[in-house]
């Protein structure tokens, strides 16, 4: 919860889940620069997440699909590509 987060973040029971939250901000504060434009794609529906926000993927503890979302789009994968079917990805010559 937040109240025990806030008191001990460096508790090493909490850390593999903030990893990937750190990543998605690393990737997006070197996008957007400021902390107003990353608060706003967080906070705007996605359609490679189905219309749902960033934001409530990392809330519900989904935050490593967001994080793996960011890293494809950097490495030039197709949205397609990200999330389809492993079948369908050769059909389309997805990178595996």
């Amino acid at each position: 919860n937040y109240k025990a987060l806030h008191k001990t973040p460096a508790k090493s029971s909490i850390q593999p889940a903030l990893v990937p939250i750190a990543g998605i901000l690393e990737v997006l504060v070197g996008m957007y620069g400021k902390r107003s434009r990353v608060r706003a794609w967080l906070h705007t529906p996605h359609p490679d997440l189905g219309g749902a926000t960033p934001m409530s993927f990392v809330l519900s503890g989904r935050a490593d699909v967001v994080r793996d979302m960011l890293q494809a789009a950097l490495a030039g994968i197709d949205a397609y590509c990200w999330h389809a079917p492993p079948l369908m990805r050769l059909s389309r010559r997805c990178p595996s």
